[in-house]
C-alpha cells in the first residue's frame, strides 16, 4: 500500500492535482491522505476571502473532497482509499508531522493555489515543501491533464551521487508506466567527465534496464534549452534531484520560463535522498 499525502486549499488546481495523482497511480493500491491546513490565526473568513463567489467555490470543492473521503462519491479506481484531515498549524510543520506519522511515500502538490488566500495557498508553498520536507514530491502544474507517461526526462550534471532511494523511485516510476527515461546531461563546456561524474553516470546505466534508458548531452544549461528538449522529445514527466534546487528554481519558478507551455502542463517528480 502506497501512502500519498495531498495538501489542499480546495482550489481548482488542488482538485486537479488529486485527480491527476489518482490517474497516475490508477493500478496501484494507494491510501490518499488529503490534508487541509488552516493558518494559526483564522484569517480566511476575516480578511483574505472577501469574494463571495470564490468562497462558495471553495465550499463546494471542500464538500466534494469530504464526500470522496467518506465514499459517498464513487471513487474512480477501486484500489484507492481516501482519508481527510484538517488541522490548524504552519503548513510545513503539518506536512512534516503527517509524513512521519502516516509513513508517507509521496507528496502531491499543485503549482498554483487559490490566489485569493495568499497565506494559505498550496501553490505558493510548493517550493517550501520541496526544500524543507525530505519526501519525494509530485508537482502538478495548473493546466496538467493526465495522459499516459511514455517519456520521462532526468536533467543532471552528474555532480551529485545518486543514492538507492533516488534510483529506486526513478525505477519504480518508469516501471509503473512502462516509460522510457532520458538522462539529459547538462553541461557548459565540452570538457570530459570527471571520474566522479563517470561513476554517477555508470550507476544510472547499471541500475536501470537498458531498454528503458537513453543518454543525451545538452550543451546549454539554460531553462530555454531544457524546454526545447522537453517539447522536441515529447516528455511527459520531468524528474529532478532536490540537491539541484537552485537550478530547479531557475527552471520552473522564474519569469523567463513562466510562459513556456511545458511549465504549465508537464508534471515534475522531485526526488530526495
Amino acid at each position: 500500500m502506497k501512502n500519498i499525502l495531498v495538501p489542499t486549499d480546495f482550489s481548482k488546481n488542488s482538485w486537479n492535482s488529486l485527480m491527476y495523482s489518482m490517474s497516475f497511480f490508477k493500478n496501484v493500491n494507494c491510501k490518499f491522505h488529503i490534508l487541509h491546513v488552516l493558518p494559526p490565526e483564522n484569517t480566511i473568513k476575516g480578511e483574505l476571502l472577501k469574494d463571495i463567489e470564490q468562497l462558495n467555490t471553495i465550499r463546494m470543492s471542500k464538500k466534494q473532497t469530504v464526500q470522496l473521503c467518506q465514499n459517498t462519491v464513487l471513487p474512480s479506481f477501486p484500489k484507492h482509499n481516501f482519508l481527510y484531515f484538517e488541522e490548524r498549524n504552519l503548513l510545513i510543520d503539518a506536512i512534516r508531522k503527517h509524513v512521519f506519522e502516516k509513513k508517507i511515500d509521496l507528496i502531491v502538490m499543485g503549482t498554483k493555489g487559490n490566489s485569493g488566500a495568499k497565506d494559505v495557498s498550496v501553490g505558493r508553498n510548493t517550493i517550501d515543501v520541496i526544500t524543507k520536507v525530505k519526501c519525494p514530491v509530485l508537482v502538478i502544474p495548473e493546466k496538467a491533464k493526465y495522459k499516459k507517461i511514455r517519456n520521462a526526462a532526468f536533467p543532471t550534471d552528474y555532480n551529485s551521487a545518486f543514492n538507492n532511494r533516488v534510483i529506486s523511485t526513478i525505477c519504480e516510476t518508469i516501471d509503473l508506466h512502462n516509460a522510457r527515461l532520458r538522462i539529459v546531461h547538462l553541461r557548459k563546456t565540452e570538457r570530459e567527465l570527471t571520474n566522479f561524474q563517470k561513476e554517477n553516470k555508470s550507476l544510472l546505466k547499471t541500475s536501470i534496464e537498458k531498454k528503458k534508458i537513453s543518454f543525451h548531452d545538452l550543451n546549454d544549461k539554460t531553462p530555454t534549452a531544457i524546454g526545447s528538449f522537453v517539447v522536441s522529445d515529447n516528455i511527459d514527466l520531468i524528474t529532478m534531484y532536490a540537491k539541484n534546487l537552485n537550478f530547479f528554481q531557475c527552471l520552473f519558478f522564474t519569469p523567463t520560463v513562466a510562459s513556456a507551455s511545458y511549465h504549465s502542463e508537464i508534471p515534475m517528480l522531485v526526488l530526495h535522498e
